[in-house]
């Protein structure tokens, strides 16, 4: 994607009237949202070009990528175009506006960008490895957008800084949860059958396997954090590497995670357990990858249950795609988020209600 330099008052006009149509036959300038990408240094505009020519192909828009470089004494402005072809053959063109910051100006960013945004339609503010954005250029960015869109799995301590961005006024849109879908799905569709159904307030313990480091990757804290919400479970204590929560009735449920092996960070099992009179425990329901491609749930307590689905396509231009065009709920992000930060508080010892956004 070429980008050519434009000075500020130049670059207004030019989008106003791109506004009302630049009189080319067969194109359609794209007016149905504003996108703003923010990247951690320069040197990551090759990144934004990439995502760039996945969003265009899925969601035009006009667009603005913006980062900080510290080699800047005066802000910087360059204007592209890329243009996608629809099956139908009309060509749709999104701007892409690129704007450099000297550093300490960001608080002049709402101030520049706001005049050139399309007015009256929503606005999506996407993260470039969201641990290593500035914390004040994100600040600043809040009041021009609608949503939030970043991965937490893009950086270190992903659910920390997902922890953080609890604090704007924005929906929250984590790659990293809309991941867990098929997952999600699974647990629902096991627990709606009339047998398990029958036994959701008998569960005793539950148990999330996974590959990669020592400690439980985002994505599996997310999960555990769903579920437990979904349950009406309050996380009350951490010990023996085990969680104890309390059911609605004041049963105690024991929830664990268990690390498989090494490898690639994923989601391995999620297994559901009661007691028998005796004691013993019986499997209600285990997810697990049957193959790379299938997730399946069976159950001890349950003969006939047998679910197999094929997982959802997982690279990024499906996983926007999914979202954009067919709708993925984010309806319980938000709280699943808050279980996952109360697992990890109570693992280093601190209080579930106390402020998580400064335990590193």
């Amino acid at each position: 994607m070429e980008f050519s330099p434009i000075e500020l008052p130049q670059l207004a006009k030019r989008l106003a009237a791109s506004e009302e149509g630049d009189g080319k036959p067969g194109f359609h300038t794209s007016a149905a949202r504003n996108a703003i990408l923010l990247l951690p240094a320069p040197n990551f505009m090759e990144q934004a070009v990439w995502l760039l020519e996945v969003l265009t192909s899925i969601q035009p828009a006009r667009f603005f990528v913006v980062f900080i470089d510290p080699a800047l004494t005066a802000l910087q402005c360059a204007i592209g175009e890329r243009i996608v072809e629809t099956g139908s053959g009309e060509k749709i063109k999104s701007e892409v506006v690129r704007v450099a910051i000297p550093a300490k100006f960001e608080h002049f960013l709402p101030h520049v960008l706001r005049p050139l945004l399309i007015a009256g339609v929503e606005s999506d503010l996407f993260l470039v490895r969201c641990g290593e954005i500035q914390r004040e250029l994100i600040e600043m960015s809040t009041s021009l957008a609608d949503r939030m869109i970043f991965d937490s799995a893009e950086t270190e301590h992903g659910i920390i800084q997902a922890a953080r961005m609890l604090g704007t006024p924005l929906k929250l849109v984590d790659l990293n949860w809309l991941r867990l879908s098929a997952w999600k799905d699974q647990i629902r569709n096991s627990f709606s059958r009339h047998s398990l159904q029958r036994q959701i307030s008998k569960i005793s313990a539950i148990t999330l396997r996974y590959r990669g480091g020592e400690q439980p990757p985002g994505s599996v804290l997310l999960l555990a954090g769903w579920t437990t919400q979904k349950m009406g479970l309050t996380i009350a204590a951490y010990g023996n590497s085990q969680y104890e929560c309390l059911g609605r009735m004041g049963t105690i449920i024991a929830l664990k995670f268990e690390k498989e092996c090494d490898g690639t960070e994923a989601l391995s099992e999620v297994v559901f357990e009661s007691e028998d009179r005796a004691g013993t425990g019986v499997v209600l329901a285990r997810l697990r990858l049957a193959s790379p491609e299938v997730l399946e749930t069976v159950s001890d307590f349950d003969k006939e249950l047998r679910i197999q689905a094929p997982l959802d396509d997982l690279s990024l231009q499906a996983i926007l795609g999914r979202f954009f065009l067919v709708g993925e709920s984010i309806k319980n992000y938000n709280p699943a988020l808050e279980h996952a930060i109360e697992f990890e508080n109570l693992r280093k010892g601190y209080s579930v209600t106390q402020d998580f956004f400064i335990v590193e």
